[in-house]
């Protein structure tokens, strides 16, 4: 859709009211009545419904360990921690192949960047295409900033999607991620990820700038201009010891007004809540919320939302791997 949104500090009751009855008309008339739950064991996650059992079934692997040259003030590397490294190819393939003799499913392959926003995942490729032939597994990448060369490499063996947070604000770009590119720098990835038809999910992330949202609404829309697999919306949950520590989340109905928007404009879209949120009382509220503004899935779900999914008369399908897979999946209920 070409309507272009904006961020209203001064929304009404009633405005809001429409844009959620609007998001979930979209919702249902686009994709029926089937929410999707996404629980892939890259932590330990337990609720009345589902218990991780099997680490191997769908981890994420860093291929530089716990090394990050760009230090982003709301991670500092920290997110790379919990993640299972492999800094050579031999790693990678034996730990992929571990996944597979442990009845995985597959795995997200990420790592910290360079000095230029890049997560070196040209080295890799090769064995990529190799676990992919061997093993069968679904793998999805977080690639960070990318270029079309090995956008060109990664269409050749038949990645099952790229994961890339797309930043609307230069000032967000260097403050937060420290880097001197212009926002543009989105558009060449996604205009080169969906000509080469790798399946591209674009993240945006909900009050990166220091809690606040300024560049959110100018990603989403970049995003829109394309032909993306599906748009994925995380909010900013900074780790203790990071230079935003103490930085509350944006405001949640702020960030519904956000979801609803991304639902309407985007209404053909697979959309979803994903993994990275706060806990506590926002995760619970705000998971109610994205299932009344229309989502198609949520990534570690808490209980409160299998009973408000099915108040709204929605039938919950589990899936143990990465939300980013949700294109696959719904391609084949249509």
């Amino acid at each position: 859709m070409s309507r272009r949104f904006t961020h209203n500090t001064r929304i009404n009751q009633g405005e809001m009211h429409r844009l959620f009855s609007q998001a979930f008309d979209y919702r249902k008339r686009y994709f029926g009545d089937t929410l999707y739950f996404y629980i892939p064991d890259l932590i330990h996650y337990e609720t009345s419904f589902y218990k991780s059992i099997n680490q191997y079934r769908f981890p994420a692997i860093s291929i530089t360990a716990g090394y990050c040259s760009l230090n982003c003030d709301h991670c500092q590397g920290k997110l790379l921690e919990p993640m299972i490294p492999a800094t050579t190819k031999e790693m990678l393939y034996n730990v992929c192949k571990s996944i597979y003799e442990n009845n995985g499913v597959g795995c997200l392959i990420s790592g910290g960047s360079l000095y230029d926003g890049r997560v070196p995942i040209d080295r890799y490729l090769d064995v990529i295409e190799k676990v992919k032939r061997e093993f069968g597994l679904k793998i999805v990448i977080h690639t960070g900033i990318v270029d079309k060369a090995t956008i060109k490499k990664m269409a050749k063996i038949n990645i099952d999607g790229v994961l890339i947070d797309i930043i609307g604000d230069k000032r967000t770009l260097e403050e937060v991620y420290h880097l001197n590119y212009d926002t543009k720098v989105y558009d060449e990835i996604l205009l080169n990820l969906t000509q080469y038809g790798v399946p591209v999910i674009p993240h945006i992330v909900v009050g990166l700038h220091y809690g606040k949202i300024i560049g959110e609404y100018k990603a989403l829309d970049m995003i829109s201009n394309y032909e993306v697999a599906a748009i994925v919306i995380v909010i900013l949950n900074p780790y203790p010891g990071t230079p935003m520590e103490q930085i509350p989340p944006p405001p949640i109905l702020d960030t519904a007004e956000l979801i609803c928007k991304a639902r309407i404009k985007n209404p053909d879209t697979p959309l979803l809540l994903g993994c990275a949120r706060p806990r506590g009382i926002y995760k619970i509220v705000i998971e109610a919320l994205a299932i009344k503004a229309g989502v198609n899935g949520i990534a570690f779900p808490s209980d409160e939302s299998m009973r408000i999914a099915k108040r709204h008369g929605l039938d919950v399908k589990i899936y143990p791997e990465c939300c980013a897979l949700i294109w696959r999946v719904i391609g084949e209920d249509r």
